[in-house]
């Protein structure tokens, strides 16, 4: 929709030859589920922004709406919506600022119903109290009058469960960890940590194709920002996360590359040249090559630069290995005493 079929069979291309796609998408985990929805979500925010419909709207609220509930991660959202309405006019720019807070209550609401509204409309701390699961750490009462207020009096919009989730990922993501980085351990992770994951995770053709695409950028090129500020967004906030455990955190960037590579190269005045078409067919084929070579072991994808046999020395946890072969390691354990 965006530019054209030949752009859209070389997004798919890219995204179906993707390690880190591929690696993930077989696992039952939330991942693969956030970025189906994230995708859809920021899809329908764009069908709005292009044609101000009331069915646009609703869509692009359910959308929203069930990223929020597939995956916490799908915060980033909203600041990347922000984000793309600062880059309007004013006049569009508070019209769609009236939208956003439509979109919110509808999530609000879509939030509420996939938690069967438990917890909702009550107190943060009254909940608390009937929680026997709950970690004895969170229980303690913080030394903030305004927190204590709003936990204590204010009936809680949302479910309390979600924000019990929430608590627990924000503690996890805000407390010091083992994060091994290029071989060295950093407690409190690195800014630059999910860049040089990226750099080292992505087929080296993906990395040419996405540095290439910029240098094509067009002046006028419209809906750029639907495929840019969210993966600038979820890059830059989470790389002020202490816990940064592997490139499956920003698998939503993988999609929105695709399209906007594909977008790129093909929209070029170069794309009608022999020479140039070639060589992007090329590296679309060196793209699979590199992704198939590594075949079954996706999850410990690494390019040439380091090499898959050596990946281990520089990362650990999910960009390595995620316990997905415990069942085969028993196996072996069992005929090998």
């Amino acid at each position: 929709k965006l530019f054209g079929m030949t752009a859209g069979f070389i997004a798919l291309a890219l995204y179906s030859f993707e390690p880190n796609i591929l690696a993930h998408g077989i696992l039952a985990t939330t991942d693969l589920g956030f970025v189906f929805f994230a995708t859809l979500a920021i899809y329908f925010y764009w069908r709005f922004f292009n044609k101000t419909t009331t069915t646009n709207l609703i869509l692009a609220s359910i959308t929203m709406s069930l990223a929020q509930v597939s995956k916490y991660t799908a915060l980033f959202l909203w600041p990347a919506y922000l984000t793309i309405i600062l880059t309007t006019t004013k006049k569009q720019k508070i019209y769609h600022l009236k939208s956003l807070i439509i979109i919110a209550i509808i999530s609000i609401l879509i939030i509420n119903t996939a938690y069967l509204f438990q917890g909702t409309f009550t107190p943060i701390k009254k909940s608390m109290q009937t929680d026997t699961t709950l970690n004895k750490n969170f229980q303690k009462t913080p030394n903030n009058k305004i927190i204590n207020f709003i936990t204590e009096k204010i009936p809680s919009p949302l479910p309390y469960h979600y924000i019990k989730g929430l608590a627990f990922v924000t503690y996890e993501g805000a407390k010091e960890n083992t994060n091994i980085i290029l071989g060295k351990e950093y407690p409190k992770g690195i800014w630059w940590y999910y860049f040089v994951a990226f750099l080292f995770k992505t087929t080296i053709p993906f990395i040419i194709l996405t540095i290439s695409s910029v240098l094509f950028i067009r002046k006028n090129n419209e809906n750029w920002q639907f495929l840019l500020i969210p993966v600038v967004t979820i890059f830059v906030i989470l790389s002020f996360m202490t816990k940064q455990a592997g490139i499956r955190y920003v698998l939503i960037i993988f999609p929105l590359l695709c399209i906007w590579i594909a977008g790129q190269i093909s929209q070029t005045k170069l794309f009608k040249k022999k020479l140039y078409k070639f060589v992007i067919i090329l590296l679309i084929t060196l793209h699979a090559i590199s992704s198939l070579n590594q075949f079954p072991n996706y999850l410990s994808y690494y390019n040439e630069f380091i090499g898959a046999k050596k990946g281990w020395k520089y990362f650990t946890d999910s960009n390595t290995d995620w316990g997905q072969d415990f069942d085969k390691l028993l196996t072996y354990v069992k005929n090998n005493p």
